[in-house]
C-alpha cells in the first residue's frame, strides 16, 4: 500500500513537471521548466529563459513572438507572420513556413531549414563565412561570430538562388547585419570617456 501511495505521487510529480501540452495566447514566461508541447497564437510574447528549459515542441503562429534567451528547443516550428528573437540557448529542428520572420543574435544553433520565400532571416555578427554543399536542395555552413565574441557555426538549408554570386549582398530575404567586435565596441567607449573627461577639465 505504501509503496503504491509513493509511486502514485511520484507519477503526480513527474506528470505536473512535464506538461503535455501548453496553448499560449497571452503574453507568458517560462523559466527553468519542462514541457512536452508549446504553441504559441495571436499576438502573445513568450518569453524563454533559465539553463534549464526544455521543451520537445515549440511551435509559433499568427503574429506571436518568441524572445528565447536560453534553454533547449528539441524542435521549432515557425508558421504566419510569427517571430523569433533569438539571443541564446538551442533550438534544434528549426523550421520556417510562411511569413515568419527570424532575428538572430546569439545561441547554438545547429541548423535552420527556410522553406518560404516570404520568410525572413536576419542574424546579427561578424567575419561570416558561407560555404555551400552539394545536394539537391540549397544548403551549406554559415560561420562567423556573435556581437559577444562567441564564434557559431550554423548549416542553412534554404530554396534555391537564396544567396547570389556574392553570397552576403542582394539576397532575397536572408540578411547579414555587420555588428562592431568587442575589442571595437570597447575601444570607442574608452576613447569616448577620455574625451568626456578632457572636456570636463
Amino acid at each position: 500500500m505504501r509503496t503504491n501511495i509513493i509511486a502514485l505521487i511520484f507519477f503526480v510529480i513527474t506528470a505536473s513537471a512535464y506538461s503535455t501540452l501548453w496553448e499560449i495566447q497571452e503574453d507568458e514566461n517560462i523559466n527553468n521548466s519542462v514541457y512536452d508541447q508549446i504553441n504559441v497564437y495571436n499576438e502573445a510574447t513568450l518569453d524563454v529563459e533559465g539553463s534549464q528549459t526544455a521543451v520537445s515542441w515549440m511551435r509559433s503562429y499568427d503574429s506571436s513572438i518568441i524572445n528565447l534567451y536560453n534553454g533547449e528547443i528539441s524542435t521549432l516550428h515557425q508558421y504566419d507572420s510569427s517571430v523569433l528573437n533569438l539571443h541564446g540557448g538551442n533550438p534544434q529542428g528549426w523550421e520556417m513556413f510562411e511569413q515568419s520572420t527570424a532575428h538572430i543574435y546569439g545561441g547554438d544553433i545547429e541548423f535552420i531549414m527556410i522553406n518560404e520565400l516570404t520568410n525572413s532571416v536576419n542574424i546579427y555578427g561578424f567575419d561570416f563565412n558561407f560555404v555551400r554543399s552539394g545536394g539537391q536542395q540549397e544548403s551549406g555552413w554559415l560561420s562567423g561570430y556573435w556581437q559577444n565574441g562567441q564564434e557559431f557555426e550554423i548549416y542553412l538549408r534554404y530554396l534555391p538562388d537564396v544567396f547570389p554570386e556574392d553570397p552576403y549582398l542582394g539576397t532575397s530575404y536572408i540578411t547579414l547585419h555587420e555588428v562592431p567586435e568587442p575589442a571595437t565596441v570597447l575601444f570607442f567607449g574608452l576613447a569616448g570617456g577620455v574625451l568626456y573627461n578632457r572636456r570636463k577639465a
